[in-house]
């Protein structure tokens, strides 16, 4: 053999074709046969598939043991993340014959239990994240054709979509599998979610958009993605699973406001029409789903959009009107659930002047009148800046926080230990005039748990900076806002 003359091997294996060559070894094909991406480098792929990484970097296949060369054995690959997060308030990616139970409130099953490791109180975190190129963004962590939880960063505006590569430290786009694009969201921010379902490697993400309900499916080895549309309109609110389907309302062309479900697998499913009163032009916005066994419910500006189990097992979808006078206050988080059960919607009713809390999904719905508006993460709520335990509706019997300057704006809430991840911010001003102002804020990312002091994480300037995204990623709690200029990371004690 000549000097010149170059080594290719072809390594067909269960991980797919590996081609070794003059700089070693490199995976050219997936295992369904798609062309690896050759922008990944030997710590993204080892990552990736669960390639070995010897010493000296040489990238050798999963399958191998031990080197071919040398005969030495192969370090095994970095255990994988199980880890999910679905956004924007970190529920897990949902299976096949999985209960629904409660779903839709700002409840993560993750622990927030953030490194006690001394660090200047407010300072910066312990990592940090460049920002994906300019836009407003969403976290999803899954596995996408990977053997662990990977990052993706979602812009659901623009349709854009970013993957993480902690090897190269930098985030890659990924481009659609055939050409075109991942159509854009209507939904305010506020109102967007997502749902996330998960087969061993491979992940669909399920999104609104103006198409319909999208099914994503991301590919990290190849750096593309492919994506289908469910239903024949466009999505007014965000989907939500139950009853094991994912659903989520659409608008059609002829104005006919429809439910549509789709299947775990992004198969197509029942479409149930919803009768209205109103023009839907009257409906307008819809705030997030929240669901229970029995019940799926999209609050909206004009009334609720709900969906029942019916006693011989089929499903029912209602539209049922807000009471005179009385319009939702989206605006404090989502809706209550005591520990009796059911859902409470924070309202304005103008005519008694007085704000409500009215039970959702019943066409005579019981109410409280509440002196003051809560903040609410679905379990807890807070009043002003204390953290409370009591229903919103109950004041307690001492101590008025009004006067202290500062509001509390939950984020999310640990169902693991309670704990509630939110945004302090010095105000003297009404609430109202609070979550109106556009005005750049001086405010502190704070960590609340029953039984330990306040932990302040990082102090920051930004208009609404409650508008920030919290995501968990490989063993760190993340802070992102889209006016900060990166992505902050405090180590949890997992």
């Amino acid at each position: 053999m000549m000097e010149s003359e170059q080594i290719d091997e072809r390594w067909p294996l269960a991980s797919g074709t590996w081609v070794r060559d003059a700089g070693g070894y490199r995976l050219a094909e997936t295992a369904s046969g798609a062309a690896v991406d050759a922008a990944l480098g030997a710590i993204d792929l080892a990552r990736f598939t669960g390639a070995r990484l010897a010493p000296d970097g040489a990238l050798f296949p999963p399958e191998f043991a031990y080197s071919p060369d040398s005969g030495a054995r192969l370090p095994a690959a970095a255990p994988a993340s199980e880890q999910n997060w679905v956004p924007p308030y970190g529920q897990r990616n949902v299976s096949a014959g999985e209960r629904p139970g409660v779903r839709g409130l700002r409840l993560t099953p993750q622990a927030l239990q953030v490194s006690a490791a001394p660090r200047p109180e407010g300072g910066d975190g312990d990592a940090m994240l460049p920002l994906p190129p300019g836009g407003n963004y969403e976290f999803i962590v899954s596995r996408y054709n990977s053997r662990g939880g990977e990052l993706l960063a979602l812009d659901p505006v623009a349709g854009a979509l970013y993957l993480w590569l902690a090897g190269a430290g930098q985030w890659l786009a990924l481009a659609h599998g055939g050409g075109g694009f991942l159509a854009e969201t209507t939904l305010k921010r506020e109102d967007w979610r997502c749902e996330v379902a998960g087969e061993g490697e491979d992940s669909r993400i399920f999104l609104p958009t103006s198409a319909g309900l999208a099914c994503l499916r991301p590919d990290a080895l190849t750096l593309s993605f492919e994506v289908a549309y469910i239903g024949g309109g466009e999505a007014v609110g965000a989907p939500l699973h139950w009853g094991g389907a994912i659903w989520a309302p659409q608008r059609r062309a002829d104005g006919t406001l429809v439910l549509q479900a789709a299947g775990l697998s992004g198969a197509a499913g029942a479409v149930i029409e919803v009768a209205t009163d109103d023009p839907l032009a009257r409906i307008g916005r819809f705030a997030p789903p929240v669901g229970s066994e029995r019940q799926l419910i999209w609050p909206g500006d004009g009334g609720q959009l709900v969906l029942s189990r019916t006693p011989d097992g089929g499903m029912q979808a209602d539209w049922l009107p807000w009471p005179g006078g009385v319009t939702p206050a989206f605006e404090f988080g989502c809706p209550f659930m005591p520990t009796s059960g059911g859902f409470w919607q924070l309202c304005w009713d103008a005519g008694r002047e007085a704000y409500v809390y009215l039970q959702l999904g019943r066409p005579q719905p019981e109410r409280y009148e509440a002196l003051t508006p809560r903040f609410s993460t679905g379990s807890l709520n807070y009043r002003v800046a204390t953290r409370m335990k009591l229903p919103p509706w109950q004041e307690p019997e001492h101590g008025d926080d009004g006067g202290k300057g500062m509001v509390v704006l939950p984020l999310l809430e640990s169902a693991v230990e309670a704990a509630v991840l939110g945004i302090e911010i010095e105000f003297n001003r009404g609430l109202d005039e609070l979550l109106d102002s556009r005005e750049r804020l001086h405010a502190t990312l704070l960590v609340q748990a029953d039984n330990h002091a306040d932990l302040r994480l990082l102090r920051f300037v930004a208009a609404q900076p409650w508008a920030g995204r919290v995501f968990i990623h490989d063993g760190l709690l993340w802070f992102y806002h889209p006016e900060w200029s990166r992505i902050e990371g405090w180590r949890l004690d997992v």
